[in-house]
């Protein structure tokens, strides 16, 4: 697995996923929404102890990002998600995954895309070439169980100091373990 983190940068990284979190549009008007954190719903991010850093994942009912992609009921937050890197570095690593409600399975060659909003503490630590960090996002086909599939990398810059919208493209047409998907996971890097 390659970092991509020098050993002079700070030790914490602190983001927030927000509504539309995991949205997975279909090619119809659709989208299949995992959560919008409308609720304390971060017990459902589970930590696949890939490292020695420990994902605290915890609800902020104070900040929230409105959505296209679903409905914005009263009351959402997002999923605050705090790091320290400092145990292993440079060569640690984090895995969360989200398993899809009511225990879908999901065919991605129905869907287009995958989409969440994302931000970070200004605070955080950065690359040192003007990043917060990239986030490698997972598939969990279920012939696996684990998260083996990359469905992309969003990389988040400094210069982004407010919510950032991510769309990673899905093309599930070439990979059969894509049509039995049960989770989607988040390998955050700093």
């Amino acid at each position: 697995m390659k970092r991509m983190r020098s050993a002079t940068l700070p030790a914490a990284l602190r983001g927030f996923l927000a509504a539309g979190l995991f949205s997975v549009g279909q090619a119809q008007t659709t989208n299949f929404i995992v959560d919008q954190l409308d609720t304390d719903t971060s017990a459902l991010f589970i930590n696949n102890y890939w490292g020695t850093a420990y994902p605290y994942i915890t609800w902020d009912a104070g900040v929230n990002r409105t959505t296209t992609l679903g409905p914005n009921n009263a009351g959402s937050g997002s999923a605050n998600w705090y790091i320290d890197w400092s145990a292993n570095p440079p060569n640690d690593q984090v895995m969360v995954t989200r398993r899809f409600p009511n225990s879908a399975v999901l065919d991605l060659v129905n869907f287009t895309n995958l989409s969440f909003d994302i931000r970070f503490d200004p605070t955080s630590a950065t690359d040192g070439l003007g990043c917060f960090a990239a986030v490698e996002v997972d598939w969990t086909p279920q012939s696996d169980g684990w998260p083996s599939t990359l469905a992309g990398t969003a990389f988040l810059y400094t210069t982004n100091t407010g919510w950032v919208h991510v769309e990673i493209p899905i093309d599930a047409s070439s990979n059969p373990k894509l049509s039995a998907v049960t989770h989607v996971g988040f390998n955050p890097k700093t």
